[in-house]
């Protein structure tokens, strides 16, 4: 009669779950140097690995390590192993899934080594697993960071588009602006000079001329002239045209003078209302060049705070989002890992409780003797009592895809320790 939990593993397996777990001491180093070889195989840093980056990867030692760890010796089976999608390369989840598979591994063989009391083992192993915990945190959020930039790249590059696409609809409206404003400019020189040619013309005519009288002392002597002559005063009209001859130069000298004058004041006074309007127009123009300059700056700087803002609303998201990515990815494994360990200790207990009581009823039953001697064929027996006591009931545990070609299906207990007085107390009454 045998007592130990291990009756009923054999050996071949329980070497098997050995030696697979000696293949993944250390998993966590090998995992962070495979890890290297894929941030420097994406050198464009892109997160995506296709079969030529994974033929880096599969170089020195890491090829050793992930037959090791995943039993995949070649590119085309680790791409076809990993690749969920089917798209022929490997994503940044999918290359994440890498390590998890690894620590997932760790964590079945950690049950089988303890449901075969390999416990220094199950306590490296674990090791493993909580490194492999933390270096995936690590590594999540060294990709994460890099999506973030690219997307926080590619909105400034929208916002970079929108400043350019800014800029450039107000250069043409600037560009219409200054057409319009040299339009302007041009009709109203024309408009000048077709004024100054209308005063020129109508400083031209007669009319101007009759504008300007001569002095009354000239019609005089030219009144006296012809009547002297009419009475055929003949020297009186000779002296009257000697002093005429003179006077009606000099008085025709002073009209045009001052036909000149008048004209020049004319073309002076409307060149100066002309130059006059010309400043108060390009006044004008200046004003409203300012004017549409200043909603430029200020739709620009609505703009750049609307961008800039956006830019730090991104950053801000993006931290806490990593903070409590981080977070979960710290504590959620070790919690799952609590509360099965809970869950397990209460079924244990329940279980424990149910199989004691119906064992202290059968004992009450079947002792015949005060040297507690155990009639055969009872449900509670020796063999009983120590698999509870070592290990508690037996169940069955498939592993599935990768994991049960490698280890097979195997059966493990489901780590329910709890406290177990009757049939401990019934093993030392057989001492």
């Amino acid at each position: 009669v045998t007592y130990s939990t291990l009756a009923n593993v054999p050996k071949a397996k329980r070497l098997k779950i050995v030696n697979e777990s000696k293949n993944l001491l250390g998993a966590s180093k090998k995992c962070k140097d495979i890890w290297n070889s894929i941030r420097k195989a994406d050198f464009r840093k892109e997160g995506i690995l296709n079969e030529a980056n994974m033929q880096l990867v599969f170089s020195n030692k890491n090829k050793e390590y992930i037959t090791d760890m995943l039993r995949v010796s070649t590119v085309e089976d680790f791409i076809s192993l990993f690749d969920l999608d089917r798209d022929g390369f490997l994503n940044q989840d999918e290359q994440i899934s890498v390590f998890s598979l690894v620590k997932e591994k760790c964590q079945i063989l950690c049950e089988e080594l303890a449901a075969i009391h390999e416990y220094q083992l199950y306590k490296d192993i674990m090791k493993e697993v909580r490194a492999l915990e933390k270096d995936i945190v690590i590594y999540q959020n060294d990709l994460r960071s890099e999506i973030q930039k690219r997307q926080l790249d590619e909105y400034i590059e929208i916002g970079e588009e929108k400043l350019k696409d800014f800029h450039k609809q107000w250069e043409c409206n600037f560009e219409d602006f200054e057409r319009e404003s040299m339009n302007k400019i041009e009709e109203l020189k024309n408009q000048h000079e077709n004024e100054m040619e209308e005063l020129n013309m109508r400083l031209d005519r007669a009319v101007e001329a009759v504008k300007v009288k001569p002095k009354a002392r000239l019609k005089e002597l030219q009144t006296q002239e012809k009547l002297v002559a009419a009475n055929e005063r003949i020297e009186e009209a000779i002296n009257y045209r000697k002093e005429l001859k003179d006077f009606e130069v000099e008085e025709a000298n002073r009209v045009e003078g001052l036909r000149h004058d008048n004209a020049m004041k004319q073309r002076n006074k409307l060149l100066s209302d002309q130059k006059k309007e010309m400043l108060q127009l390009e006044s004008k123009i200046e004003t409203a060049r300012n004017n549409l300059r200043i909603k430029m700056d200020k739709e620009l700087n609505t703009l750049q705070k609307e961008i800039n803002l956006h830019v730090n609303d991104i950053k801000r998201i993006q931290g806490l989002i990593s903070r409590l990515a981080v977070k979960k990815g710290e504590t959620n494994d070790e919690l799952r890992r609590n509360k099965d360990r809970a869950k397990k200790t209460m079924n244990q207990i329940k279980n424990a409780r149910k199989i004691g009581g119906d064992a202290e009823r059968t004992m009450k039953n079947t002792l015949v003797t005060t040297g507690a001697t155990i009639t055969a064929g009872h449900g509670f027996n020796a063999a009983a009592a120590s698999t509870l006591l070592l290990g508690g009931n037996v169940r069955n545990m498939m592993t599935g895809g990768m994991l049960s070609s490698s280890l097979g299906n195997t059966s493990s207990s489901g780590n329910n320790f709890a406290n177990q007085a009757r049939p401990l107390k019934y093993i030392l009454t057989q001492a």
